[in-house]
């Protein structure tokens, strides 16, 4: 796994109107430049850092823990959606509230639920819990600070996630506070790209370009390898391989099914949906499409849920591959989990 499990979408909007100014950088920290969006923060300064692009945008981590070695227990990530009212079919704020539901039926423990706060052009409302996770086989307690911004008028969210065991906390928090002021967008992205420009500017190009579909007489029997391979056929090179020594399959290290969804209005939700997706070769989710919906309104817990999934990637003779994968959830309304 390549990066922590629970920081699902922790989007920090901090300064996107890219003022000239340096952030401020206090004693133990460095400058750390958030490329490719020409952004700072300001980073603790034996601590690590990735940036990678995301379906719908990009996400930097800044962790304790490298993440090229495997999951992070202490950390902040940041992440930039673009196009949300698009994909979701929510309204910027419907989706933050929707994301914040998840959150309280799931059962966290509500430290702090801030009152939405107007910025210039931008809102932002931060969500402070006590969540229970799972990570090496083992459920602990981690002190989880959300904070969702949106912008007024350009279809954009912005999420961080600063984090650490609840036994923790206190000891990072101050850490936390000083790389809050954040700059997303520098003058040379923006003055190149303009924020007013498509997502695709900010969008990582695909770092791969051929996938591999394991086939089983059940999915040839259903018809599923052409169904969904035929969703991605104007963007990758599928391979077809039988199972085989040698061949060995993406596996989950972190994230969940959601057990239950919520409309906007806080109403409960039933419906089935079918959701095809690629496990890239460092094991991300990327283009996430959606087969068959039975309710619209799921479509942002859905998103939301596989924002935070991770796999040990597939490897074939040894070398990590992109793989082609489909999940279904199902949810009932009004049922005791």
């Amino acid at each position: 796994m390549r990066e922590s499990w629970w920081l699902g979408v922790l989007l920090l909007f901090a300064c996107l109107a890219a003022p000239a100014r340096d952030i401020a950088v206090a004693e133990g920290f460095v400058l750390q430049p958030l490329d490719p969006t020409d952004g700072q923060i300001a980073r603790p300064r034996d601590w690590f850092y990735a940036s990678e692009g995301t379906p719908s945008g990009w996400m930097w981590t800044i962790s304790r823990e490298d993440t090229r070695l495997g999951p992070y227990d202490v950390g902040m990530r940041v992440q930039l959606m673009m196009g949300v009212e698009a994909q979701s079919g929510l309204t910027r704020p419907a989706f933050v509230q929707q994301f914040i539901e998840g959150k309280r039926a799931a059962g966290v423990q509500v430290v702090r639920d801030c009152p939405v706060q107007v910025e210039g052009e931008f809102h932002r409302r931060c969500f402070e819990v006590v969540e229970p996770l799972e990570l090496g086989g083992k459920r602990r307690d981690f002190h989880i600070l959300y904070s969702l911004s949106w912008a007024t008028a350009m279809d954009m969210v912005a999420v961080t996630i600063a984090g650490a065991p609840v036994d923790e906390w206190r000891d990072y928090r101050a850490s936390f506070d000083k790389m809050a002021d954040i700059r997303l967008i520098g003058p040379a992205f923006a003055g190149g790209a303009g924020l007013g420009a498509s997502h695709e500017t900010v969008t990582a190009p695909t770092p791969f370009s051929t996938v591999y579909n394991r086939i089983t007489p059940e999915s040839e029997a259903r018809a599923d390898d052409a169904t969904l391979k035929g969703l991605y056929s104007d963007r990758f090179r599928f391979v077809d391989i039988a199972p085989r020594p040698g061949l060995v399959g993406a596996t989950v290290t972190g994230g969940s099914l959601p057990p239950r969804a919520f409309a906007v209005d806080g109403t409960e939700l039933a419906g089935e949906v079918l959701l095809a997706f690629i496990v890239s070769p460092d094991g991300q989710v990327v283009e996430p499409r959606f087969v068959s919906i039975s309710d619209e309104r799921l479509r942002a817990t859905v998103l939301a849920a596989v924002a935070a999934w991770r796999f040990e990637p597939a490897t074939l003779d040894g070398k990590p591959v992109a793989t082609l994968a489909a999940q279904e959830f199902s949810f009932k309304s009004g049922v005791e989990r």
